[in-house]
């Protein structure tokens, strides 16, 4: 995927809960920047603040949210539709 100046990417696959979803606002991009498999990105829309979002994303209410969603044995992992489950005061 590539990435756009307002996204959100964060690691939706790790070895914790406390290191899940970091969320890292995206406010200056080179050409073509690209992700891997293993993060994720939110493209908010016009009606949502990325720095809100990312900020909500980040407290302990958003990591709670995450930690209810996220699955795995020995890695933990946030997948697409889990992702969306997440809701956003």
């Amino acid at each position: 995927m590539i990435l756009q100046k307002g996204d959100l990417c964060f690691a939706r696959t790790q070895a914790t809960f406390d290191k899940l979803g970091n969320f890292t606002l995206i406010d200056e991009l080179n050409e073509s920047e690209t992700i891997s498999q293993h993060l994720s990105k939110i493209h908010p829309t016009k009606h949502v603040s990325s720095e809100y979002l990312c900020a909500y994303l980040n407290s302990k209410f958003g990591k709670r949210q995450m930690c209810i969603a996220s699955y795995g044995d020995t890695r933990v992992e946030l997948t697409h539709n889990q992702t969306k489950e997440i809701k956003v005061i």
